[in-house]
C-alpha cells in the first residue's frame, strides 16, 4: 500500500511540474512576443502611449484648424527652410452680411482674423514677427466644415 502511495505522490509531483513548466514556457513566451512587438514599435517610432489630456483654449483649437494654411503661405513668402510659431491673436472681427443695410448681399458671412507670429530660419538664430490677415470663410447651412475657406489678405 506504501508503495502505491508513493507512486501515487510521484505521478501527482510529474503532473504538477508537466503544467507548471507548460504554463511558464506559455507566458514567457507570449511576454516576449509582446517586449519584442513593443521594442521594434519604440524603434521605429510607432510607440504605444496613452493620449496626455490637457486644457485647451478656443485658440489652441483655432491654431490646429489653421495650421496647414499658414505652414502653405508662410512657405510660399518665406522659403522652404523655415520654422514658424504661433504667438497670438490680435484681433479677429465677423462680417455679418445681413447687416450691410436694407438688401441682402449674397456674400457670406466671414470672420477677419489678424495674428502675430515668429519666423525662423536655419541661417538666423533670432526669430522674426510677422504679422498674418486672414479671411475665413465658414460653410452655410447644408454645407460640410470642408467647404470652409481660407483667404490670405495681409503678410508683413
Amino acid at each position: 500500500m506504501k508503495i502505491l502511495r508513493n507512486g501515487i505522490v510521484w505521478i501527482a509531483l510529474a503532473v504538477v511540474s508537466v503544467i507548471g513548466i507548460a504554463v511558464y514556457s506559455y507566458y514567457h513566451y507570449n511576454f516576449s512576443l509582446d517586449y519584442e512587438s513593443q521594442q521594434n514599435k519604440e524603434w521605429a517610432g510607432e510607440e504605444e502611449m496613452e493620449p496626455q489630456k490637457d486644457d485647451a483654449t478656443t485658440e489652441d483649437l483655432l491654431v490646429k484648424l489653421l495650421r496647414p494654411k499658414i505652414n502653405k503661405i508662410v512657405k510660399n513668402k518665406e522659403g522652404e527652410n523655415v520654422h514658424w510659431t504661433w504667438n497670438k491673436i490680435e484681433s479677429l472681427y465677423y462680417y455679418d452680411h445681413l447687416n450691410k443695410g436694407t438688401t441682402i448681399s449674397k456674400d457670406k458671412d466671414w470672420f477677419e482674423l489678424t495674428a502675430s507670429i515668429n519666423v525662423s530660419s536655419k541661417t538666423s538664430e533670432d526669430p522674426l514677427g510677422k504679422r498674418i490677415q486672414l479671411k475665413i470663410t465658414p460653410p452655410s447651412a447644408g454645407e460640410n466644415i470642408s467647404d470652409t475657406t481660407i483667404q490670405l489678405i495681409g503678410y508683413q
